[in-house]
């Protein structure tokens, strides 16, 4: 909960949302008003006004291999994108894998800072064309979950896992995190899986 923008504020209102010490040393302070030094010089505590420990970062940067759009397999194995999310101390730990079979995939991890509010996910997602077997997450379309710190928050789309004919699935989806400081997303990003049965395992 944010420090009031007007009025009084204690030393009291402070602590409690920044922490600290025992008697209260206003030097603990210093970089949450911007002093890049702890010192008492410089202190007034209508600084403080409107300050908030509750924060939420930026959503990771979409480099080459943590956003890619095409995976096909020639075989009866899958392909699938896979999304997770898992609390690791103040950051949520994001991945995305994308791949021709589970048993070969590389995931790539992004980071979003946090502190003060347990962040949520959800992911909306809108599927445009699908074909022979295939599958959607489990869970559901544009409903927040809690981060787990233990184990991770999944969703995958898959095609495959079929003895003849070509199977597919693709479209958009936007993941979204939120705390108490407000939302972050990742945009829309476009999917696009495919596989051909027949031809061998994992490549």
């Amino acid at each position: 909960m944010a420090l009031p923008a007007s009025g009084q504020i204690d030393f009291g209102q402070i602590q409690t949302e920044f922490g600290g010490s025992n008697p209260i040393a206003m030097n603990e302070y210093g970089d949450k008003i911007g002093l890049t030094v702890n010192t008492t010089s410089g202190h007034n505590i209508a600084q403080f006004y409107g300050l908030s420990n509750v924060s939420i970062g930026s959503w990771p940067s979409a480099t080459a291999n943590f956003y890619r759009q095409n995976s096909f397999k020639v075989d009866t194995y899958e392909a699938f994108l896979r999304l997770t999310a898992q609390i690791v101390g103040s950051q949520v730990k994001l991945g995305f894998t994308l791949g021709g079979s589970s048993a070969i995939a590389t995931t790539y991890y992004g980071y979003v800072n946090f502190s003060g509010s347990t962040p949520t996910m959800k992911v909306d997602w809108n599927i445009t064309s699908r074909s022979g077997i295939r599958s959607s997450p489990t869970l559901s379309d544009n409903v927040y979950y809690s981060i787990p710190t233990s184990g991770e928050r999944t969703w995958t789309w898959k095609a495959g896992f079929a003895n003849s004919g070509n199977n597919g699935i693709s479209g958009t989806y936007t993941a979204y995190i939120n705390n108490a400081a407000g939302t972050i997303n990742s945009g829309s990003k476009s999917f696009s899986l495919g596989t051909s049965a027949g031809g061998g395992g994992p490549k």
